[in-house]
C-alpha cells in the first residue's frame, strides 16, 4: 500500500483541484474533440514541447489503452476517460505557453475543471467496481492518476508523478503477482502503465521544471474559457 507520506501528497492534490474549482461551484467546459488548431497557429503543434507530449499519448498510452482493450470487462471502460484526460492536457499545455500565468484564482479553477472531473470519474468507477475481477487494475491506475495534477505543482512537480506512481505500486504489484505465471497480457499492461507514468515524468522534468511553462510563446491574457477548447 501508498506510505502515509505519498496518500497525504495525494490528498493535498486532489484538494487542491477540488477547493480550487468547488469554491467557485464550475461546471465542466471544454471539449476534447475541439481542434487543438482553434488555440494556435499549427507551427505551435511543432514546437518541442507540444511534440513530445504528443508523441507520449500516441505512444506508451496507445499501446496501454490498447491492451486495457483487450483485457476488456471493466478496465476498458476508463478507457474514454484516460485519453480525455492526457488529450484535454496537452490542450492546456499548448494554451499556457501562449499566456501569461493567471493570476486570477477563478480562471484557473474554471480551466482545470474538465482534467478533474475527469481524475474524479475515474476514481469513482474504481469505488463502484470493487466486484471487479479487474479491481487491482482499477486501483492501479486510481490511485496514480492524480500524477496528471502535476500542473497543479510548483516548484518541482516531477517528483510528485513518480509519488504517484509509487500509490499505485501495491495494485500493480498484485497484478504482476496474479499473472505473472499465467497471462504475459496482463504482465505487458503493468509495464506499459508505469512506462507512461514514467514517460510523464520526464517530460515534466524537461520542460515543466518549476512548474507549468507559462508564457514561453506568447504573452496573451489568460482566459478560461478557452483553455481546453
Amino acid at each position: 500500500m501508498a506510505s502515509s507520506g505519498v496518500l497525504e501528497r495525494l490528498e493535498n492534490v486532489t484538494s487542491r483541484l477540488e477547493s480550487v474549482a468547488n469554491k467557485f461551484n464550475l461546471g465542466a467546459i471544454g471539449n476534447s474533440n475541439s481542434p487543438a488548431g482553434d488555440n494556435a497557429g499549427s507551427h505551435l503543434d511543432n514546437l518541442p514541447i507540444i511534440q513530445d507530449y504528443s508523441s507520449l499519448i500516441d505512444g506508451s498510452l496507445k499501446q496501454c489503452l490498447q491492451l486495457s482493450t483487450s483485457l476488456g470487462g471493466d478496465l476498458k471502460e476508463l478507457n474514454n476517460h484516460i485519453s480525455k484526460l492526457f488529450d484535454l492536457q496537452r490542450i492546456f499545455i499548448l494554451y499556457a505557453i501562449q499566456c501569461k500565468k493567471p493570476t486570477n484564482e477563478q480562471q484557473f479553477a474554471e480551466a482545470i475543471k474538465p482534467m478533474l472531473n475527469e481524475i474524479q470519474a475515474i476514481q469513482s468507477y474504481r469505488e463502484k467496481h470493487r466486484q471487479s475481477p479487474l479491481f487491482n487494475h482499477l486501483s492501479a491506475i486510481s490511485e496514480s492518476i492524480p500524477a496528471l495534477g502535476w500542473i497543479t505543482v510548483s516548484p518541482a512537480p516531477y517528483p510528485f508523478i513518480k509519488e504517484m506512481a509509487d500509490a499505485g505500486q501495491f495494485y500493480t504489484n498484485r497484478v504482476l503477482k496474479e499473472f505473472k505465471d499465467k497471462d504475459e497480457t496482463h504482465v505487458n499492461w503493468v509495464k506499459l502503465w508505469l512506462k507512461l507514468l514514467q514517460e510523464l515524468q520526464q517530460y515534466v522534468k524537461q520542460y515543466h521544471t518549476t512548474g507549468l511553462a507559462w508564457a514561453t510563446h506568447g504573452q496573451q491574457e489568460f482566459n478560461a474559457q478557452q483553455a481546453t477548447r
